[in-house]
Formats: C-alpha cells, structure tokens, sequence
C-alpha cells in the first residue's frame, strides 16, 4: 500500500522535495466529509414500506439519505427500502433476522435468495457481500486485460450514473451484470457513509481510479490496474478453484486483529498491527482495494491513526493515488518538472520536508512551487470531490 505522497520539482539549480503524508491527506478527507453534516435532500417518506421507498435519484438526494442513516439511529433496526437504478432495495433492520448483520446489510427485493448455488450473489436473502460482487464481476468481465480496463470503467461509469439518477435497470435479467449495480451502488454510498463518513468521498475516488495503474510500468501489459471485480475482493477468494486453507498465491499482509472490542457493552479500540495472512479464509480480513472491507473490520474510530487501523491504511492508499492522478492531471499537466508520487508504505522519507512546514517564495521558477498553493489545491481537490458526482 502507498500512504505518503511525493511532491518533486528538478529544477535547474533549485530541487524541492516535499511529501504530504497519509495522516494528513486522510485528515483533509474526514474534514471534508464532515463539512456535509446537515446537507442534501434528506428523504421525507418513512421508507418503511416498498410504498414509502425513498427515491435515490441524484447527488442530494443520496447524500440527505445516507446522511439520515447516519444521524437517526432509530433507523438501525428497522427494515428501510429505496428505489434507485429502477430497481427496489432494501436495508435489514438490525436483529430482524440471523443474518441482518449491523443493520446496515443491502439487499435487492426481487433477486436476493433466488440463487441457491452458495457463494453467488444472489444466493442469500440478505444480500450479497463484497466477494460475492467481485465474483459476480469477474465472471462476466472480458478475457483480454486492456478490454478488462475498459469494460471495468464503464461498470464505474454506470455505477456513477445510477447516483445521478440516469440509468434504469429494471429490465435486467438476473445474470446481467449491470442487474447488480443499483444494490451495489446503495452498499458503497448508503450503508458505508452511514458506517464511515469518510466512505463517500473515498468511494467516488475509487470510482475515479478504477482502470489507472497502481503498480508497474504504465504502458507495459503486465502494468497491475484497478479493476472493478479485484478492488472489491482478494484475486485467491474470487478464484473457485481455492480451498478456505489453500495459503494466498503471494506475501499478503492484513490486519492482526478485529478493529475493536467490548468491555460491557462498551467499544474498546484496539491498534491494529499487520500480520501475514496464512490462508485464503483468512483473506476476509483483507478483501479487495475498496477500503471498506468485511469480517468486522469496517469498522473505524473517528480519530484518524493511519498507522494504526488497517481500513485508514487502504483508504489512505487511496487518497494518495487519486490526488497523485489529479495533480498530474492538473496542476502539473504542462510542468514537466513537476511530478506527485505515491510512496510506499515504510520507506524513509529521509531528504523530503513536510509540505506544511516549508515556506517557499513565489518568486521561485513557477508559482506552483509556493508549498501553500500546492497544499491548498490539494484540499480543493478533495473538497470539490466530496461535493460533487460528477
């Protein structure tokens, strides 16, 4: 994972090297999505019945819903439908049932529990999980790896357009990949803002990324990209030919421990260290690149400790590619001597100063080497992609 971001100018006779560091990023992130508390449309019907469904269509309407999940705690046990996609979804109440989970598992009225095969999304009444999505994504994305690029960011395309309210899938037969985007989407920008704020904007970056390199040489083949079926579930827990003790196909790090524990009812937080994972069952634990992962571990304080909570470690990663995409994109576009950088988790950043704390003159070889301008388009950035869908 990448948590630290480099900021270089090779100048003729003057170097800046500057890193902004995970913390920091995710701080800006958490700051932004706080900034929405009390904003978007807010749902005015109970949501209690498929009659009262709150309608999702466009960016106020998903942010006041999620944003009424988050605030009404009362809303947990109860069971709340939405219309979006043209499809109907639900919410399980917390306790309704065995398998309600945390009250805020989502499901599909018309297609979950109609697959009895285990392990397929539609195979259990309570919705599917992110491998499952990751299983059903791979079984229909194309065999040839640049179309997998392509063919995975129109799924992100469409994902994005059902948030605004643009695309109808109720005509789509159960096998049709596309079927699964509306519960999809009500998993990623309803149940997991109303768990972690910091959800919606990290959810619309991973959207921004899919297709982008994280590893390797860009115009190689071999180049590691973001695809939508891998940044929802670990590669070894999407393979069917892998047993739940088969050990992962390489190294794999995650998380020593649950995010949390209870002394009497009461939520203790515990600092996660990293472990390998020693088996493919294990691999809950890690999932895919989307940071909000399952077995226990989405769960998250609301104290940012990059170094110390595994779903803040993705979500930092991140941060970090998609600001780095932008700037270059940006800001840096026609300076060929800038450059913004992921860095490696555990790398020393010996020679690189904190961005916050260097004072540079504007009267250095282009404005764009004042740190504060820098800084401050970086905040913009993250800011301008927490109030908007586009």
């Amino acid at each position: 994972m990448r948590r630290d971001l480099s900021i270089r100018f090779d100048g003729v006779g003057t170097d800046y090297d500057w890193y902004v560091s995970g913390q920091d990023l995710l701080t800006m992130v958490h700051s932004a999505a706080a900034g929405l508390a009390g904003k978007g449309n807010r749902p005015a019907t109970a949501g209690t019945t498929k009659g009262t469904a709150w309608v999702l269509s466009g960016y106020e309407s998903w942010l006041g819903a999620w944003q009424r999940l988050l605030s009404d705690k009362s809303l947990l046990t109860k069971d709340i439908y939405f219309s979006a996609g043209g499809r109907t979804l639900l919410k399980s109440g917390k306790g309704k049932s065995k398998d309600s989970g945390d009250g805020f598992y989502m499901s599909d009225v018309d297609f979950a529990g109609t697959d009895p095969a285990q392990g397929n999304i539609w195979s259990r009444s309570s919705g599917a999980s992110y491998r499952e999505y990751g299983r059903f994504m791979h079984d229909n994305k194309p065999m040839a790896p640049m179309e997998q690029v392509a063919w995975s960011r129109k799924i992100a395309s469409k994902l994005r357009r059902i948030v605004k309210g643009e695309k109808d899938y109720s005509a789509k037969a159960a096998t049709d990949v596309k079927s699964a985007l509306p519960v999809l989407a009500v998993t990623m920008f309803l149940a997991e803002p109303a768990r972690n704020p910091r959800a919606w904007v990290v959810g619309q970056m991973m959207l921004d990324l899919i297709g982008e390199v994280y590893s390797g040489d860009p115009a190689s083949t071999g180049a590691k990209r973001y695809l939508m079926d891998l940044v929802l579930a670990h590669p070894d827990r999407i393979d069917r030919g892998k047993r739940s003790k088969d050990a992962p196909t390489k190294p794999q790090l995650g998380p020593d421990k649950q995010r949390y524990h209870k002394v009497r009812g009461a939520r203790v937080d515990d600092s996660q260290g990293l472990t390998a994972v020693p088996d493919v069952n294990s691999l809950a634990k890690v999932e895919g690149k989307y940071p909000p992962s399952p077995g226990g571990s989405a769960a998250t304080s609301m104290t940012i400790d990059v170094a110390n909570d595994y779903i803040q470690m993705k979500e930092a990663s991140i941060v970090v590619r998609w600001v780095a995409t932008q700037l270059e994109q940006g800001l840096f576009k026609d300076l060929d001597s800038w450059s913004a950088t992921p860095l490696k988790a555990g790398l020393p950043l010996t020679g690189k100063s904190d961005i916050k704390t260097v004072a540079v003159s504007a009267t250095s070889p282009t404005r764009k080497g004042c740190a504060q301008e820098v800084l401050d388009e970086v905040r913009r950035l993250i800011q301008a992609r927490a109030t908007s869908m586009s």
